[in-house]
């Protein structure tokens, strides 16, 4: 594939058809591992592999590592003065068992050091 302009020197990893994805909405690049994703209440890789896992609510894919699928989960309860909020990481398998479930957040920083707060 010839590229023009400012792209002329950029490096075609891949190509992809939209029309294999049954809706683009929600389509997302991820890096470290290079995927494309897209995430309703499932989550699909459609590149370079392609997986299906099913989300629980509140639950949003965050980053892979090896064959490790970490998501950020939010929760509350209560109302007025008892109301609370919370995070959750969710560790789920490619086949999306989960593996652990834990309080706080975590952040992949660029550098690829993963950050837990909590």
């Amino acid at each position: 594939m010839k590229l023009d302009g400012p792209l002329e020197n950029a490096h075609v990893h891949a190509t992809f058809p939209l029309t294999e994805v049954e809706d683009c909405y929600n389509l997302s690049l991820k890096t470290a591992p290079l995927m494309l994703t897209r995430q309703a209440d499932i989550l699909e890789i459609l590149w370079p592999e392609r997986r299906r896992v099913r989300l629980q609510e509140r639950e949003t894919f965050r980053f892979r590592d090896g064959d490790e699928l970490w998501m950020s989960r939010w929760n509350e309860e209560g109302e007025g003065d008892s109301y609370r909020c919370w995070e959750e990481i969710v560790v789920r398998n490619l086949d999306g068992d989960q593996l652990s479930c834990q309080p706080g957040d975590i952040q992949l920083i660029p550098n690829g050091e993963k950050w837990l707060l909590g």
